[in-house]
């Protein structure tokens, strides 16, 4: 009897590392990065429509800063989602003008009409290394519709850099 009792009992703890290394992994998708660059030209922010979809039911987006004085924009589509978790790491004062607002992001959803479907501003929390972090989510999205994400930070002359992924939430 002490025999089958520990049969069953080895038996259900490796079932159940066997299910949470599962659900580990399907949480874990493959990730598509994308390094997003500030440009000065008037009129240029949305991806191509010939640009690369990221599906987000398949893939992470994961997006680099390197610096930032105004606007950024995806230069790829996102699909598969009604709503998106936005997260922001290692945020950086790279160049810091006295008294300004530093600590605020703006992240907005675009269609491809360029209409505005999800947009939140962010407060960034500063942590004890200099640099913040933080996170938000944004719904109202229509799952096989495709977007573009605009991240926008105050006209002060504060310029920024860091990174984060896009998820479906």
């Amino acid at each position: 009897m002490k025999k089958a009792l520990c049969i069953l009992l080895t038996m259900a703890m490796v079932l159940g590392c066997t299910f949470a290394s599962f659900a580990a992994e399907e949480d874990e998708l493959p990730v598509i990065y994308d390094h997003l660059v500030e440009t000065f030209t008037k009129d240029e922010k949305k991806p191509p429509l010939s640009a690369e979809t990221v599906n987000l039911t398949q893939n992470n987006y994961k997006y680099d800063v390197t610096s930032i004085g105004y606007r950024v924009y995806t230069n790829k589509w996102i699909t598969g989602a009604t709503s998106i978790s936005v997260s922001v790491a290692d945020w950086k004062l790279l160049e810091e003008y006295t008294g300004a607002e530093k600590s605020k992001l703006t992240i907005a959803v675009y269609d491809t009409s360029d209409n505005v479907v999800a947009k939140n501003t962010m407060s960034i929390t500063w942590g004890n290394d200099n640099t913040g972090y933080g996170s938000m989510t944004l719904s109202g999205l229509n799952a096989s519709s495709r977007y573009y994400v605009l991240f926008e930070v105050p006209t002060n002359s504060n310029r920024y850099s860091f990174y984060g992924t896009i998820k479906k939430k």
